[in-house]
């Protein structure tokens, strides 16, 4: 779990993300977070997938905005 509210938690993202073993990374994401996503909001939900679901060149929040169709403001 990266904590993005610290000011090296963005860039650690983009890492995790970006990651050849990215598949592996969003299996164990699911077992992890999936308990604890099962109450949250549908739009919670989406966010959570994106960021395991996104291109491994999507490397910011405004293009992660973009792809949620949200203001990058939204996510920052």
């Amino acid at each position: 779990v990266v904590d993005v509210r610290r000011p090296d938690g963005w860039p650690a993202l983009r890492t995790v993300l970006a990651a050849a073993a990215r598949p592996e990374v969003a299996r164990l994401a699911g077992e992890v977070l999936g308990p604890h996503l099962a109450d949250a909001s549908p739009d919670v939900r989406r966010f959570v997938c994106a960021l395991f679901d996104a291109p491994s060149g999507m490397t910011t929040v405004s293009e992660l905005a973009r792809a949620l169709g949200v203001l990058p403001t939204t996510l920052m």
